[in-house]
């Protein structure tokens, strides 16, 4: 089994490109290297462009100061699962305001990870502000920057709920 696995990474191995010439003798290499083989360059590894120092080093930080860990359908992706749990936030929250209902768990205690989402997307904003000096993308269709504008209505709302719930 050993051995068969070895041999099946050998091929692979030098399937994928991977230059033979670490494998050879020392005297071998040092004649392939007469007749005018070389060994393959790997390529340059370039920085992630959306990375600090990478934006630094191409002359400011303007370039990539759009950048950001979401954005395009990722953006719309992540607008879409949150923007529900927003909205459930503000009609618990105005709830408790309103009605004097009190805060609860709910079914699953998706009331309790509404409440924890709103707030967790208005802290990923903060942030992203503090950080790069202006809020998350809005992403496709805007959803994302739906969500990050709900989501401050959201904890004020949860705010003012916890105080209306308290006294």
């Amino acid at each position: 089994i050993l051995a068969a696995l070895a041999t099946w990474s050998w091929k692979v191995a030098l399937g994928s490109g991977l230059s033979s010439s670490f494998v050879m003798a020392a005297g071998q290499r040092e004649s392939c290297w007469r007749k005018g083989f070389r060994p393959t360059q790997r390529p340059r590894v370039e920085l992630n462009r959306a990375s600090p120092v990478a934006a630094k080093a191409r002359g400011g930080e303007d370039a990539d100061a759009e950048s950001i860990g979401v954005s395009g359908f990722s953006g719309f992706v992540v607008g879409l699962a949150i923007l529900p749990h927003v909205i459930n936030s503000l009609v618990v929250s105005f709830g408790v305001i309103v009605s004097g209902d009190s805060f609860a768990l709910g079914p699953y205690g998706l009331e309790l990870i509404s409440c924890t989402t709103t707030v967790g997307l208005t802290l990923w904003s903060v942030g992203s502000f503090i950080e790069r000096g202006r809020g998350l993308p809005a992403g496709p269709l805007g959803l994302l920057g739906l969500s990050e504008g709900l989501s401050y209505l959201g904890c004020l709302l949860l705010v003012v709920a916890g105080l209306a719930s308290t006294t």
